[in-house]
């Protein structure tokens, strides 16, 4: 395990290399190659680089459109669904990726939230505050044992959503309800958070925890 994680960071390093040594050959500005970096690792879901790319960029040119459009990706990707739609919003984004933005600020904005050391559950209706406590327990056991099999635990707190309706979930989850429905789909792992329906939502429930970690 420890030999793959050391080639994959080395193909990480040499992509990064080579898209630097194309820019200097192809004549690619510094800003642009700030640009590139950035989005590769937002695709990579290494946030903390792709936020420290952005905030050069807006260093440099505050008003560069492609600045602000990857600052209000980043964000998103943060948690911070407010300011990621702010952004956007000031960018003049009017796309399906700001109406996604939108759709996960208007039905998490209300939510509530209990966090570990590493974790931060977040949940909407008060009948699901009871899941956060034991969400927590099981998700901070899962890294611990996973850690020590794989020698790699993500950085930072990991964001976790739990929706009180199927209807909700779909709609932050990019996928159609026809979609949901027919593959049983509970819970995903996507832009850089977990997302679970609330067991409640279920005719007889599910091993939810074993879901959150599952995702995980």
């Amino acid at each position: 395990m420890r030999i793959l994680k050391t080639v994959i960071a080395a193909l990480v390093a040499a992509t990064l290399a080579t898209t630097a040594l194309g820019g200097e050959i192809y004549g690619i500005s510094a800003e642009d190659m700030d640009f590139y970096r950035g989005d590769i690792y937002l695709r990579q879901w290494q946030v903390s680089k792709a936020r420290i790319e952005v905030d050069k960029m807006l260093e440099k040119s505050p008003d560069e459109l492609r600045a602000k459009l990857l600052d209000g990706r980043v964000k998103f990707f943060e948690g911070r669904f407010d300011e990621a739609l702010e952004t956007l919003e000031k960018a003049g984004d009017r796309g399906t990726f700001r109406d996604l933005v939108k759709t996960t600020r208007d039905i998490t904005r209300k939510m509530m939230s209990r966090a570990s050391d590493n974790f931060e559950v977040y949940w909407d209706s008060p009948r699901d505050e009871v899941l956060a406590g034991a969400a927590l327990e099981a998700l901070e056991a899962g890294r611990t044992i996973l850690a020590e099999k794989l020698g790699f635990a993500p950085e930072g707190v990991v964001r976790v959503e739990i929706y009180s309706s199927v209807e909700d979930f779909t709609a932050v989850s990019t996928l159609t309800l026809e979609e949901v429905e027919t593959s049983g789909t509970i819970g995903l792992c996507k832009f850089n958070r977990l997302m679970i329906t609330s067991p409640r939502a279920t005719l007889w429930g599910y091993r939810w925890r074993d879901t959150l970690n599952h995702e995980y």
